[in-house]
């Protein structure tokens, strides 16, 4: 029942050991991961741009990757919509 794999990586610190292994392990899953790079409005827009772009090119292949804060709301309907495709859900932006 495993529709993919959503991972929440703190945006100041980036991708680390544990999550590499994390990345490793989903490898062998038939299922998409996608990572969600948190607390982006800790970030000035300089530095999250670069944050993202850092992750989306270490990531390359191995998952999709966004900006996300749920303090301040970035990503988070981008978030929604790709849980929605996963679960089949319709109208992700009505609840």
């Amino acid at each position: 029942s495993l529709r993919g794999l959503l991972l929440v990586i703190d945006a100041r610190r980036g991708v680390g050991e544990g999550d590499e292994r994390l990345l490793d392990w989903a490898a062998a899953l038939p299922r998409p991961v996608h990572v969600l790079l948190s607390k982006a409005d800790q970030l000035n827009g300089a530095e999250a741009r670069e944050r993202l772009a850092g992750a989306q090119g270490l990531l390359a292949g191995r998952a999709t990757t966004q900006l996300f804060s749920a303090h301040a709301g970035t990503g988070l309907l981008e978030a929604r919509r790709r849980l929605a495709v996963w679960l089949e859900i319709k109208n992700p932006g009505s609840s």
